[in-house]
């Protein structure tokens, strides 16, 4: 299953504000790349690479959600987990008895430190009581936010926040093709191989 939110609500806001097309100029595009790149490209982070260099009014919107984020007492969407078999995703979409992963995908962070996929493909769920955190480990995850929080075609600010890693003892079952993964995703690998070997201890 794919989606991509991001593309629909810019481009509903681009109406309401008059603008033409979801892919005309950024209203601040020496800050920022692609809103949302269509096809492979936003479902791989590709195009979109490049963190925002933060206004104090974003700024303090990436804080305040980061410290509310860091509070939580369970995965939440955007938070990475580690299978059995050495994939890396993010979780996607949370069923209560059970969440999705996503290999790659855009992420809507929202105001309240919750977050939201809203561009990518989701991979089956796995058990709530599977999961386990990784205590002390921590990866910074791709989010995304409208600039100034006012919606509109554009107007998506990329930013990088601190997430919780999770270990599943559930076998890996995921499908999507090698278009929906994270590039990034080996090196994110070798940064929770370094702290966990940092603590002395392994997965």
């Amino acid at each position: 299953m794919t989606v991509c939110v991001m593309q629909r609500l810019e481009a509903v806001a681009g109406r309401a504000n008059g603008q033409s097309s979801i892919s005309g100029e950024s209203l601040f595009s020496t800050l920022t790349g692609t809103s949302c790149p269509f096809g492979y490209r936003c479902l791989s982070f590709f195009g979109e690479q490049t963190m925002n260099k933060l206004d104090h009014i974003d700024q303090s919107y990436l804080d305040k959600a980061a410290q509310l984020r860091s509070k939580f007492q369970r995965p939440d969407m955007g938070d990475f987990v580690l299978f059995p078999t050495g994939q890396l995703e993010r979780f996607s979409h949370d069923w209560d008895v059970g969440i999705q992963t996503s290999p790659g995908g855009s992420y809507y962070l929202q105001a309240n430190g919750h977050a939201y996929l809203s561009c990518g493909g989701l991979n089956p769920k796995i058990p709530t009581n599977s999961i386990e955190e990784l205590p002390g480990v921590t990866l910074q995850g791709r989010f995304w936010f409208f600039h100034h929080a006012q919606p509109g075609a554009g107007r998506g600010v990329y930013v990088d926040c601190a997430c919780r890693v999770y270990k599943t003892s559930s076998p890996y079952a995921g499908f999507l093709g090698e278009g929906f993964q994270n590039p990034q995703v080996d090196a994110l690998k070798a940064q929770i191989q370094a702290q966990i070997a940092a603590q002395g201890c392994c997965v």
